[in-house]
């Protein structure tokens, strides 16, 4: 609709020369027109269309104002007496776009905005909402007001499988071309149901729940993400055991399918040797985009000196999780470690989803319960990964981490590589262009360790912001520690030439990453020269006992233990 601008004022009492700026502007939308009405046609506005809120600056006087509102067109509906603010209506077809410019541009002017829509903070009716205390422990109250998920976004649940049947869960579920939830390794047929019996049963169903239960609908629990969809894969029978070539398989799949995030809640005994497929089918993932989230494992061991995969797996995009309790507490099942743990999240008696085939399912309506254990944790984990993908859906695997691992809720006391423990609201709002770079991790010896010899360093890169890396060096005994190089971004290694150490030596190395918002936090790395070992031992049988000896090939030794193994001793 174009304006008649004879009905605001008479040209012929205008003198152009004596126009202000907001004038000629006002003049030139006029005789332009206001074409093309609003730009947001058929969406729900974050404002009150045809409406504005205006604030003169101080000694600009009612009448002056209404004189300037009158040019527009607009009227004034309310005036907020104290705040010098006016409540204005437009003219027919004028966009507040288009107002905004004009307001905008008068010198007289403090600001001009829209009348934005608020609504209350997003919190779901789903009735056993209140049970789930986590959501409240890592902010997915305020998250929930960013977004509630993407039901373009696949999670592949890779466990016991999941039951697709509950009320809370079918309609988040994945399908395949030929409308399968996903597959069944075990019993190699396509139908993933969680027929997991063992304790509580159930193990796959819980962790989609907490992952991805319906959220607004009425009914039982709330997932972190209302909308989303679970790809059911299962590599673990009725007792919760399963074998790595079902999981490899799994994952390889899930990629295949075009699952953004992997969460695997399972374990393999403590250090388990040659895990090298596993590792692969997780470099697969990586290659393709795809982050995966590990749950800790829960024996309580200190993940720097013991292996647990896949949580021991230490590669860019997997993201390692330990189980914390109401009180930010970790769990004392929890594995931890500083160089190995990447985040601690809510594990302890967290309430989800329940099969129908689990011990003591009565029904659906009832078919919830509470559950311990890092396979609690790591779903969370993903579950916010899969907030973020929905609100910034053109990020990398790389920028997903690095998101999740900056905005932690720092707690003494955790043991895990960031020092805090999960927030989905930081997650989604931090602006990590105005921070200094995440700290590196997997900072570590590269080869072997020899007197004399070069000492080769490596590291993986966190951060996506880092424009530097720095090393600094402590040799011998050195209580400080002083500058030693400076390396350009995306460095992953260093060989340090000048640091000629001998047998016993010791050196210490601490790693940071660098961007204009200054260093990260620092990694520390302490090596020893090891000691020349004793050769040509040899034992001499005699009256009075056995007699050893040997080639003493060091200087530095303090002395020698000797052990000894007989008869079937191990």
């Amino acid at each position: 609709m174009f304006f008649n601008p004879f009905s605001f004022f008479s040209l012929q009492n205008v003198k152009i020369r004596l126009l202000t700026p907001f004038l000629i502007l006002v003049l030139l939308a006029i005789l332009t027109g206001f074409s093309g009405g609003s730009h947001h046609a058929g969406k729900k506005q974050r404002y009150k269309e045809g409406e504005l809120l205006v604030k003169f600056k101080k000694g600009i006087g009612g009448s002056k104002a209404s004189t300037q509102h009158k040019v527009l067109g607009a009227r004034v509906m309310k005036r907020f007496e104290g705040l010098n603010i006016e409540h204005i209506r437009l003219p027919e077809g004028m966009t507040v776009d288009e107002a905004l410019a004009l307001y905008k541009n008068n010198p007289d002017v403090e600001y001009a905005e829209p009348n934005y829509r608020f609504k209350k903070a997003a919190l779901p009716n789903d009735p056993k909402y209140s049970q789930q205390w986590h959501h409240v422990k890592i902010d997915l109250v305020s998250g929930w007001d960013i977004t509630t998920g993407d039901g373009n976004i696949i999670v592949a649940v890779v466990d016991t499988g999941i039951d697709y049947n509950h009320p809370d869960l079918k309609d988040n579920m994945w399908k395949d071309s030929q409308g399968f939830y996903g597959k069944d390794f075990v019993n190699g047929d396509n139908d993933p149901m969680d027929d997991d019996v063992d304790g509580s049963g159930s193990h796959g169903t819980h962790v989609a729940g907490i992952i991805g239960a319906v959220g607004d609908n009425g009914v039982g629990v709330t997932g972190i993400n209302w909308k989303i969809k679970l790809m059911a894969l299962k590599v673990l029978d009725r007792n919760g055991d399963g074998y790595m070539s079902d999981i490899v398989s799994a994952i390889r799949y899930a990629v295949d399918e075009g699952g953004k995030i992997i969460n695997l809640s399972l374990e393999a005994g403590e250090n388990v040797a040659g895990i090298n497929s596993l590792k692969d089918a997780v470099e697969y993932a990586k290659n393709n985009g795809v982050l995966v989230i590990s749950a800790a494992g829960n024996s309580g061991y200190n993940l720097n000196y013991v292996n647990v995969y896949p949580a021991s797996l230490r590669m860019e995009n997997l993201i390692s999780v330990a189980a914390t309790g109401s009180s930010d507490e970790r769990d004392y099942h929890s594995n931890y470690g500083t160089n190995v743990v990447h985040i601690a999240a809510p594990g302890t008696n967290i309430y989800s989803t329940q099969s129908a085939l689990a011990p003591g399912f009565k029904n659906y309506s009832t078919g919830y319960f509470s559950e311990t254990g890092t396979s609690m944790a790591a779903p969370m984990v993903s579950g916010v990964a899969a907030l973020i993908w929905s609100k910034y859906p053109d990020l990398s695997y790389k920028e997903v981490k690095e998101r999740i691992l900056a905005s932690v809720d720092k707690v003494n006391g955790l043991n895990v590589i960031t020092g805090g423990r999960l927030n989905a609201h930081l997650a989604l709002t931090i602006d990590l262009d105005n921070m200094p770079p995440l700290k590196p991790e997997n900072f570590s010896l590269d080869g072997e360790l020899k007197a004399g010899g070069p000492i080769k360093l490596k590291w993986t890169d966190l951060s996506s912001l880092e424009t530097c890396y720095k090393i600094e060096r402590s040799l011998r005994s050195e209580s400080v520690f002083s500058l030693l190089t400076t390396l350009p971004e995306n460095s992953s290694d260093y060989t340090d030439s000048s640091a000629i150490l001998q047998e016993g030596d010791r050196v210490g190395y601490r790693l940071f990453a660098c961007n204009d918002n200054g260093d990260s936090e620092a990694v520390l790395l302490d090596l020893q020269i090891p000691l020349n070992k004793p050769t040509n031992l040899s034992v001499t049988r005699m009256a009075e006992g056995i007699k050893l000896t040997w080639q003493d090939n060091t200087t530095n030794e303090d002395g020698y233990e000797i052990r000894r193994q007989s008869g079937e001793e191990s």
